[in-house]
């Protein structure tokens, strides 16, 4: 009970899941299974915290300033317009269905193209594997070779459409069945982008975002609440097509898996020695990072094996080395930005360098991070901030960061509107990775964000209709 009680109290609000998160990754760094011999710095680690605190402030201010209360006369409007016309439901259920649709015909769009422009336009030789397609591209991109078509901007821009009908498809009931097919079958685009591209990041993002899910729900007052809730009622009645949803489910998530380590094997293959001892060697004088005690005995005696160390560190890394190549980086005293959001949203780098060269800061942020040995890596979500605008401008925009992430969390939970419910998603996954990656810093964040953007008030409003009336109905 006292434990239910102390988790309950950690994740009740997107401060407290920030507050969490952060403690979760100090736990890891203290005792985990690997050690780094970057130390962190006192002063980024008080940085760190007093980051956090603005951001805090900012949820506590918005809690004040945003009311929690439903709009009622709304609800009376749609009580009295379903009393004149009988099919009021189904019209607004039917709505809200062919938006839905028509997101996943857009997002589909987005894929093809990206398809089109990767296996036909690129010129990349997907062969020898698609690291070495990833390689090639950045080579190509670099030395001014690849000529990007107007079909290549689409496909960026309309694939993550896919994403919002699928989450969307989880976060209301009423959905006609092809609607709920098609928006369940748009998760294989993000997948086929980010093979294509032979990244990770869009697949794990849409995870995250999948298993935050269960936040969303009206009654969900905070994270142990909604997956207390969500275990009890796939448990009640469990019947076979349950089960085959949950097995399914966790098959996504051991492919996914399987997939982040392929891809960690394919890219060391690229290099000629690569054998596993001599990369944890590698890795300890290049990024600071190696086995502890527990693991170097497991493999003096055989009982692991170094590849499979090697892919733990990795992963290990990937998700805890933000505040320590923060560290590295203050500590190398090299004066670095400040370069006004292009740095934590990379997609403004991109269309400042070829739109705006003038503009443009990418020059300087490789001359610099590269002078201080970071660059490659992201020095976590505050570090990106204090990047972006320095120390002052780090601490306002965590404020903003917060004020935005409460003022999402009472409109989507108390307010029950589906638009706002997937930003919800949204904050909440970017609360979740903010040890690593500034919110948009994660691949094509970006363009996630962006499509969530303009999907967020057509589903509020098609939304509304279905919900206020079924609310009537109930009282």
């Amino acid at each position: 009970m006292l434990i239910g009680k102390s988790v309950k109290f950690l994740f009740r609000t997107p401060s407290r899941c920030l507050v969490s998160t952060w403690l979760i990754w100090l736990l890891l760094y203290v005792f985990g299974p690997f050690r780094y011999t970057i130390p962190l710095n006192l002063f980024v680690f008080l940085f760190i915290a007093i980051c956090i605190v603005s951001f805090c402030v900012g949820d506590s201010v918005a809690s004040h300033l945003v009311s929690r209360r439903t709009n009622k006369s709304n609800a009376l409007f749609s009580a009295i317009e379903s009393l004149n016309d009988p099919l009021y439901f189904y019209k607004a259920k039917v709505r809200l269905s062919n938006f839905l649709i028509y997101i996943v015909f857009v997002g589909f769009l987005g894929g093809i193209f990206f398809i089109i422009v990767k296996l036909f336009f690129s010129g990349l030789d997907y062969s020898q594997g698609v690291s070495a397609a990833r390689f090639q591209s950045q080579v190509t991109d670099f030395q001014g070779g690849a000529s990007v078509s107007i079909i290549a901007y689409l496909s960026y821009v309309l694939f993550p459409f896919s994403i919002v009908a699928f989450l969307a498809s989880f976060l209301t009931d009423s959905l006609s069945r092809k609607a709920k097919i098609l928006s369940r079958l748009s998760f294989l685009i993000p997948v086929i982008v980010n093979v294509l591209t032979g990244g990770r990041g869009t697949i794990l993002h849409t995870l995250l975002l999948a298993l935050s899910l269960p936040l969303a729900g009206r009654k969900n007052r905070n994270i142990f609440n909604a997956y207390q809730l969500f275990l009890r009622k796939i448990s009640n009645k469990l019947s076979l097509k349950k089960v085959f949803k949950i097995l399914f489910v966790l098959m996504i998530i051991i492919l996914f898996l399987y997939y982040w380590m392929y891809i960690y094997v394919d890219r060391r293959n690229l290099n000629a020695n690569n054998d596993a001892l001599v990369y944890l060697d590698y890795a300890k004088s290049t990024y600071g990072i190696y086995p502890g005690k527990l693991l170097e005995n497991l493999m003096a005696r055989g009982l692991i094996s170094p590849e499979l160390v090697l892919n733990m560190m990795q992963s290990f890394y990937y998700f805890t080395h933000g505040p320590l190549v923060f560290s590295k980086m203050i500590d190398s005293q090299v004066s670095v930005g400040p370069y006004f959001g292009q740095y934590q949203v990379p997609l403004l780098m991109t269309l400042s360098r070829i739109f705006l060269p003038d503009l443009s800061v990418s020059t300087q942020v490789i001359l610099e991070l590269k002078q201080a040995g970071t660059y490659g890596s992201f020095p976590s979500a505050w570090g990106s901030f204090f990047l972006d605008f320095g120390w002052i401008g780090a601490l306002i925009e965590a404020f903003l960061l917060g004020c935005m992430c409460k003022i999402i969390y009472i409109f989507a939970v108390s307010k029950d509107q589906l638009g706002d419910k997937l930003f919800l998603l949204f904050v909440m996954t970017s609360i979740y990775i903010s040890p690593a990656v500034p919110p948009l810093g994660i691949s094509l964040n970006a363009f996630v964000f962006v499509a969530f953007l303009f999907t967020r008030n057509p589903l509020n409003k098609l939304n509304k209709k279905v919900s206020l009336f079924k609310d009537t109905v109930r009282a």
